[in-house]
């Protein structure tokens, strides 16, 4: 049986800043993945399960991590570093 490699995309949209912080803003992030379908999902659920990713009330197929600073850049670097997702940030003021 042929195996093949799957490019698994999702967009993260980090919507939620503190309120207080002074360089709020949005940033979505595409990451793009070539992994099985069972071990995106596998490390995507554990994501869910801890509340680090929800699916976003705004837009279908999209998700939310919500954070400021360095948890937010934990998150991200967790799913790169296990997936090796490629990162490209929009950032916007």
């Amino acid at each position: 049986m042929r195996q093949h490699s799957i490019r698994f995309e999702v967009l993260l949209v980090i919507l939620k800043y503190l309120e207080d912080t002074p360089s709020r803003s949005r940033t979505q992030i595409v990451c793009a993945s070539r992994t099985t379908p069972s071990k995106a999902r596998e490390i995507f659920a554990d994501a869910v399960a801890a509340e680090y990713i929800e699916p976003s009330v705004i837009e279908p197929g999209h998700y939310t991590i919500s954070g400021a600073g360095k948890e937010v850049l934990a998150v991200a670097n967790r799913l790169y570093s296990q997936l090796g997702w490629v990162l490209k940030g929009d950032e916007k003021r």
